[in-house]
């Protein structure tokens, strides 16, 4: 590659702008003001937030503006090569509509939200996991919305949006698959009018009157594309526990469960499949039981990811994370230095030596477990008063998360607590 080839590759910069809630300014205007300023005062990017004091016009009417999605294998990069991809939108604040299907407010068979919405804001950023799974899920989403918004047809190149994620309770599946769809519609938010996210409650979808469900599946899809109709629209579906789904599919094969379960199923089948003539939908699985989904399911998905428990490295960044949340609240002091995973085994005070430890007696809980411990550690010591060090220790091994290896890591946050406690 000659030098000119190199200046003209450019490599995609996105900058998300949230607008304050004040700000009247058109969508364009903001941006505008936005590439002048960065245009004047960044000579390189990388991921983080980008402080603007020096501009008025930005102070009034921005919230923040963060640079994102940089890969860990590039870093930084320089002016002369980026792209600026920028990102104006605002967040809603009205959290999600729980709805009804059969008019029994006992079963809520979806719950409804605008995006981006405050609930899901930073979410994206708080996922940790080892391989670059954010990522590709993001390039294959972002790929998917190409082909759809521009009429490729689906009968030539096989593209149904759909998406599966499967693996261990706990490894954040159904956050990551709200977080990515937080994370397409910041990017779409110029594009649309309207962009929601609609969480189906698979087992809401099996009534308990026979011949019933199958009406279920089609209110709820006639619900969507009513919604659908509406150009203006995107639209983000998820199904989380899809398994439900299937094993019911595969016993009323067998004949152990009424027909009804593969009405239902089939329905929803037929529905996923005509929702891939609409450009502006994807739809979002996920499965605790990878084995018990069916085949005809699996076979719509267009990208199927392994989601599972975090290595040391993931782990090591979810406990320092937790840290220094615990330190920007003021539970404990500001005495522990962030740092990378590569420096952490170069350490020689006591915390980090026994961070070490924490990691490595880990191994096999999931994120969700480990981010209990620093509450079990930090609640170890305010009850200590109450119970004896013996059945307080007994208490984590019956009743907390991870067994021994959770014993270990809370006795290490409760130290942490009462070492550097305000």
């Amino acid at each position: 590659m000659n030098i000119d080839d190199e200046v003209n590759s450019k490599e995609v910069v996105h900058v998300e702008v949230l607008l304050l809630n004040s700000c009247t300014e058109p969508l364009s205007q903001v941006e505008s003001e936005v590439r002048s300023f960065l245009e004047t005062a960044c000579t390189n990017y990388s991921n983080g937030p980008l402080c603007f004091s020096d501009s008025p016009y930005l102070v009034q009417n921005v919230a923040s503006i963060v640079i994102s999605d940089i890969p860990s294998t590039t870093r930084v990069v320089p002016f002369w090569k980026a792209e600026l991809g920028i990102h104006v939108y605002s967040l809603n604040m009205e959290g999600s509509s729980a709805e009804t299907l059969d008019g029994n407010e006992d079963v809520t068979a979806f719950h409804e939200w605008m995006l981006p919405c405050a609930e899901f804001n930073s979410l994206w950023d708080h996922l940790v996991y080892d391989e670059s799974i954010k990522g590709d899920l993001l390039n294959y989403a972002t790929s998917a919305f190409i082909f759809s918004l521009n009429n490729v047809n689906p009968c030539i190149i096989s593209l149904n949006r759909v998406l599966l994620l499967h693996g261990p309770p706990g490894t954040g599946k159904t956050s990551l698959c709200r977080a990515l769809a937080q994370k397409l519609a910041i990017r779409s938010f110029s594009r649309f009018n309207h962009i929601a996210l609609i969480e189906i409650n698979s087992h809401s979808l099996f009534s308990k009157w026979f011949s019933e469900s199958g009406k279920l599946v089609m209110k709820l899809f006639d619900y969507i594309h009513d919604l659908l109709s509406n150009e203006g629209t995107m639209l983000f579906i998820l199904i989380d526990e899809v398994e439900s789904l299937s094993s019911s599919r595969k016993a009323s094969l067998s004949g152990t469960e009424p027909s009804d379960g593969m009405r239902v199923v089939n329905a929803l089948l037929t529905q996923i499949d005509k929702l891939k003539n609409n450009p502006n939908v994807m739809v979002l699985t996920t499965s605790n039981l990878s084995t018990s989904i069916d085949d005809a399911f699996i076979d719509r998905a267009d990208i199927k990811r392994y989601i599972g428990n975090p290595g040391e490295e993931s782990r090591f960044v979810i406990l320092r994370d937790c840290i220094q949340e615990l330190i920007r609240v003021g539970i404990i002091r500001d005495g522990v230095a962030w740092v990378e995973y590569g420096e952490m085994k170069q350490r020689e005070d006591e915390v980090f030596r026994r961070l070490c430890e924490v990691v490595k007696e880990t191994e096999g809980l999931s994120g969700r477990a480990l981010r209990k411990l620093p509450f079990q550690g930090v609640f170890a010591v305010l009850v200590r008063a109450v119970y004896s060090p013996a059945r307080l220790s007994r208490g984590f091994k019956e009743g907390g998360s991870g067994g021994e290896a959770g014993s270990f890591a809370a006795s290490f946050f409760a130290g942490l607590f009462n070492k550097h406690s305000t």
